[in-house]
């Protein structure tokens, strides 16, 4: 039954090793964004959330429109 829990043991501290790099890399993906807007003066980067492209939609959005909101 010992052997069991050590073994046991070992899978869970494995899966934890190797998800911890992955939670802690999305939260990077993002935070850093948001920490750039926030230095550039963007309050929020709602209105972002649905473009599906890389640019999609970027020359609708204006610094002074998304300052107003």
């Amino acid at each position: 039954m010992k052997k069991f829990f050590n073994e046991a043991k070992g899978h869970m501290m494995t899966g934890i090793g190797y998800m911890l790099p992955l939670i802690i890399g999305a939260s990077l993906v993002v935070a850093i964004p948001l920490i750039i807007a926030l230095c550039t003066g963007v309050q929020s980067l709602d209105p972002y959330a649905k473009a599906t492209g890389f640019y999609r939609d970027f020359d609708s959005y204006r610094a002074s429109d998304l300052k107003k909101r």
